[in-house]
């Protein structure tokens, strides 16, 4: 599992709250405790703009698939440029 660990708890507070607001964007989970943060491209290296908040259900599934693109169809939803910008 490519879950994400940083000891910087300001930016990841920062991420959960603020750029996903606290839920996932495939289900709309709000539980904190069933959330984790992973790597939106488990073959780029992780960074704030690589990273996405999903249940552990969500996100092991999301581990399986090899072309995140193709699949998830939130992507015109969620605009990951601005989420880069966002941290710059």
């Amino acid at each position: 599992m490519w879950y994400m660990l940083v000891d910087q708890s300001v930016d990841i507070r920062h991420l959960v709250l603020s750029i996903w607001k606290g839920k996932s964007p495939l289900s709309e989970n709000s539980n904190l405790f069933s959330l984790v943060l992973v790597r939106w491209d488990k073959y780029q290296h992780w960074s704030p703009w690589n990273t996405i908040l999903l249940t552990r259900d969500e996100a092991e599934a999301h581990d399986k698939l090899e072309d995140v693109w193709q699949v998830h169809k939130f992507k015109k939803k969620t605009n990951f440029k601005t989420i880069a910008v966002l941290w710059s």
